[in-house]
């Protein structure tokens, strides 16, 4: 039988590109994208932490444990250290705030794989690494450490420091076939094709949404991955 795992939804973002906070951003109606994709996550785990970045005061009522990010600047790799030094078992599935079409059955189908590994990443048929929708161990946070402490911010690579299995592409398209689970919220551009998929209008922020704060772009971030 498979142990249970925590979620940790890495929210630090600061949706600079988008132009206003896309974890408020309402693609179902009276719904975040966040709270949707904390929904999901207590479908498959009953310990979910949220890595909000540097300031957590306006995510105090959400079902999920709150947690700042380990270090600032550094891209996902501080919320994913924070995560694993918080959660409450010996495995997160890690996933990004961002992914309107988070898919359940692929989150079971992952967590339902032989731990035998210290990370377990999907990895697209063009060799993309999915190193926000995978699942680390949380001794992957001295790997972490070493990395950060000289200054490696690269996600990906961690799979060449720690033991990595690797998902294929044809796995997960045996449960999101178009692998519209993966599809990311970044861009204007990215949520035009998103409402297409959905066949919905352009929806609003959620109340008090505003714009994006300033600080560093996601750009930045998404190179680190």
């Amino acid at each position: 039988m498979i142990s249970p795992a925590s979620v940790v939804i890495l929210a630090g973002g600061r949706s600079t590109r988008l132009g206003h906070d896309k974890r408020l951003l309402q693609l179902t109606p009276g719904e975040t994208l966040l709270e949707q994709t904390i929904q999901r996550a207590r479908e498959v785990s009953n310990d979910v932490v949220v890595a909000v970045g540097a300031d957590g005061a306006g995510f105090t009522n959400l079902p999920a444990r709150i947690i700042l990010d380990a270090r600032q600047g550094v891209g996902p790799a501080g919320g994913i250290l924070a995560g694993l030094r918080a959660i409450h078992h010996e495995y997160a599935l890690v996933v990004a705030c961002d992914l309107p079409f988070l898919s359940v059955p692929v989150l079971r189908a992952l967590l339902s794989m032989p731990r035998d590994y210290d990370l377990l990443v999907p990895r697209r048929a063009d060799g993309r690494l999915e190193m926000l929708h995978a699942i680390y161990r949380c001794s992957c946070a001295r790997a972490l450490e070493r990395r950060l402490a000289a200054g490696q911010y690269r996600l990906a690579g961690l799979v060449e420091e720690v033991a990595t299995r690797f998902v294929d592409e044809a796995t997960l398209r045996r449960y999101d076939p178009d692998l519209h689970s993966f599809e990311n919220l970044n861009t204007p551009a990215d949520l035009a094709r998103i409402l297409a998929i959905l066949d919905r209008p352009h929806p609003a922020p959620a109340p008090g949404a505003g714009e994006a704060p300033p600080g560093k772009g996601e750009q930045g971030v998404k190179e680190q991955i």
